[in-house]
C-alpha cells in the first residue's frame, strides 16, 4: 500500500511516499500531487526513502509532478531513494533529480 504524508521546510513542500510506487497505487496519488503543485509558493521534494519498488506508473507520476512544477516556474527534488527505487532512476538518466 502506499502512502503519502507531507510537511514544509522552509520554501520546500516534502511529499514522503511509502511503500510500493506503482501500479494501483499510484493512480490514488495524482489528485494529493495535483493538489501540492496548487500552492504556488513551494518547490516540491518527494522523498523516497520508504519506497520499497517503483515501476513505470511510479516514474509517470514523478513525470507528471515535475511537468506541472516546471510550467509553474518550479521544481521537482527527489530524495532518500534506495535500493530498486534508485537504481530505477539512475537507469533511466534521472540521476540529475537525486542530487535534490
Amino acid at each position: 500500500m502506499l502512502t503519502l504524508t507531507e510537511h514544509t521546510n522552509g520554501s520546500t513542500r516534502i511529499l514522503r511516499l511509502s511503500g510500493d510506487l506503482c501500479g494501483e497505487g499510484v493512480a490514488g496519488l495524482r489528485t494529493r500531487l495535483a493538489a501540492a503543485v496548487a500552492q504556488p509558493t513551494h518547490d516540491i521534494t518527494a522523498d523516497l526513502s520508504d519506497v520499497t519498488r517503483i515501476d513505470g506508473s511510479g516514474i509517470g507520476a514523478l513525470a507528471f509532478l515535475h511537468r506541472r512544477l516546471a510550467a509553474a516556474g518550479r521544481k521537482l527534488g527527489v530524495a532518500g531513494a534506495i535500493g530498486q527505487p534508485r537504481d530505477c532512476l539512475q537507469d533511466l538518466g534521472l540521476a540529475r533529480l537525486l542530487a535534490a
